[in-house]
């Protein structure tokens, strides 16, 4: 409440009242003018008329106290009165990260997994997510949010690139050069390659020298864009899609095992998905079954979750096993704040008015 207020108008509304009365009993001892009025105490003695000026004094009493009540419980909204209020509990929220190998692979498991956690998404209530994206380099897609609007819209943008990869090696998988690819096929060519450039393009930077799909830097990138990894207290979760298909021109800074090491050591699960059933033609099919077994044992040798998905592997499942997980508490939350409280001057102000109304016209009767 702002007290100075309340006091200013109480003050000129006590200097009103002190200037009323002053008026009204200097005008009632002194005559006014008009007609005068001999031998009136026979009136004023008749107990009609003596009931008639009671009434007309109880009234006159009421309608000027209700008129000051009025304008005093004006006054205190005016001044806003509140109550201060603090509140204490704690948050448990999640932070998950979704870590995506974007090579051309495996654009049919990420649109899946990207469409499954559409809803999972839409369901979030505090948690926060993130998505980061690799080949030979990484990028921060989204950045960690609760801004679930944007993270759907960013989800919907990811789903049109994996389309257009499909659409892409679909249409143009099989032509070694640009030459081979028929006239009427070159347009489209050469916008999906723009596109697909555009969006995808800081993913493979310097990919000549270092080559495509370094899963370990990826899964390491990822890991460290999560918001105060070494002092917040959250439940931190990465989703990561691969086919565990690296191929590596150089050394990598870290190969998959020191990932799943590193976020061992952050206390953050893993919910690893792994494309069983893609056909690799860098690969025999013995091969790359190896790959994901190599894939299984590095991550659930941190007791992530592993699974192994074909077309029809319901990314729904990856949500349940994350929503399973029990979050853990921020800490305790001491938030104060003001509350007004308006209802009690506001009730007061409307009965004051309407009983000055009934007085008023009763009184002109």
């Amino acid at each position: 409440m702002r007290p100075i207020l309340l006091i200013a108008g109480a003050l000129i509304l006590a200097a009103g009242l002190i200037l009323l009365h002053l008026r009204r009993r200097k005008n009632g001892s002194s005559y006014q003018g008009g007609p005068r009025a001999a031998n009136t105490e026979l009136i004023r003695s008749l107990p009609e008329y003596k009931r008639i000026r009671a009434i007309y004094a109880v009234l006159s009493f009421l309608l000027e106290a209700s008129l000051i009540t009025a304008c005093l419980s004006a006054m205190v909204l005016a001044a806003r009165p509140f109550r201060t209020e603090v509140i204490r509990g704690e948050e448990k929220k999640r932070d998950i990260f979704l870590c995506l190998d974007v090579s051309y692979s495996i654009y049919d498991i990420n649109y899946q997994i990207v469409d499954s956690l559409e809803e999972m998404v839409r369901g979030l209530d505090g948690d926060r997510f993130g998505i980061c994206i690799y080949n030979t380099t990484s990028v921060v897609y989204v950045p960690m949010t609760d801004d679930y609007e944007y993270v759907i819209e960013k989800l919907e943008d990811l789903k049109e690139i994996f389309r257009m990869q499909k659409q892409y090696m679909e249409e143009f998988g099989d032509y070694e050069y640009y030459s081979d690819i028929p006239p009427d096929k070159q347009e489209l060519y050469e916008e999906l390659e723009r596109k697909l450039d555009y969006e995808l393009g800081a993913t493979l930077v310097n990919n000549l020298m270092k080559g495509s799909s370094l899963i370990g830097e990826g899964v390491c990138a990822c890991l460290m864009s999560f918001p105060r990894l070494e002092e917040a207290e959250r439940t931190r979760a990465i989703i990561m899609v691969t086919d565990n298909c690296q191929m590596a021109r150089s050394t990598p800074i870290a190969e998959l095992r020191d990932a799943m090491e590193l976020c061992a050591a952050h206390d953050v699960r893993v919910y690893a998905v792994f494309p069983e059933d893609l056909e690799q033609d860098d690969f025999t099919r013995e091969e790359y079954l190896q790959l994901g077994e190599n894939y299984r044992r590095d991550v659930e040798s941190i007791g992530g979750i592993f699974y192994s998905a074909s077309d029809s592997f319901p990314g729904s499942q990856i949500v349940a096993s994350i929503q399973k997980e029990e979050a853990k508490s921020t800490g305790e939350i001491v938030e104060t704040r003001a509350v007004d409280q308006p209802v009690i001057p506001a009730a007061v102000l409307l009965v004051s008015l309407l009983v000055s109304s009934i007085i008023g016209v009763i009184l002109r009767k």
